[in-house]
Parts: C-alpha cells; structure tokens; sequence
C-alpha cells in the first residue's frame, strides 16, 4: 500500500479486530472445553449409580481398583475433581459474559443515526 491509500470499510462491512476474535476462540474454547466436562461428569455420576446398585450383588471383598469399594472410590474421587472443573469453567464463563457488551435497543438506534449523518455527510 502507499502512503497516501488507506483502508476505508463499505456499509456491510464488518471489521474484527485481532482482540476480538482472540477473545471470541477463547471462550468457545472454554465452551467446548466446559461441554465436554459436563458431559463426562453426568456419564461418572451414572456410572457411580449403576456401580452401587451392583455392589450389592457381588461378594467380593478387598480394595483393589476393579472392586466394588474400589471403583466406588475412583468414581467419587472422579466426580469431585469433575465438579471442581465444572465450578472453575462456569466461573470462567460468566466473568467473560460480564466483559461482553450488549448494546439496547436505544443504543442501537442511536449508533444507526449517527451513521445515517456519516453517510450523508459524505455524499
């Protein structure tokens, strides 16, 4: 480009600033990233129901993992480190839904006349 050209947008053009969009792939990250923790925190807790139904079946005793008093422990230790995930990321969310501005109706309208004047100004 030379010195004197310089970039001016048309009407529908939509300009993205490199914040912006780093800060949009952050939390659909964390999104994705919260999605896949409910998901497997909900499969854990089910699978920790099914496992104390199931222990009263079995007869064996001992504390190895494959047991029933052993997987019980696994699962709970699971589902706790899963819920503190979940908190973390639901925590996460909200703060970036508070840095994100939503515009009223009147701002929106306020925003459309001024760039109504821009637009008459210019031509």
């Amino acid at each position: 480009m030379s010195s004197g050209a310089r970039f001016t947008p048309k009407d529908n053009d939509v300009i993205l600033t490199l914040s912006m969009m780093q800060s949009f792939a952050m939390r659909l990250l964390l999104l994705v990233f919260h999605i896949i923790v409910t998901l497997s925190m909900i499969g854990v807790i089910l699978l920790q129901k099914a496992e104390s139904m199931s222990a009263g079946l079995s007869s064996s005793s001992g504390g190895s993992m494959f047991s029933a008093r052993g997987s019980k422990n696994f699962l709970t230790r699971t589902t706790s480190v899963l819920a503190a995930i979940f908190l973390a990321t639901n925590f996460l969310l909200a703060l970036s839904a508070k840095n994100q501005h939503v515009f009223s109706k009147d701002e929106l309208k306020k925003e459309d006349s001024r760039n109504l004047e821009i637009k008459q100004k210019v031509r």
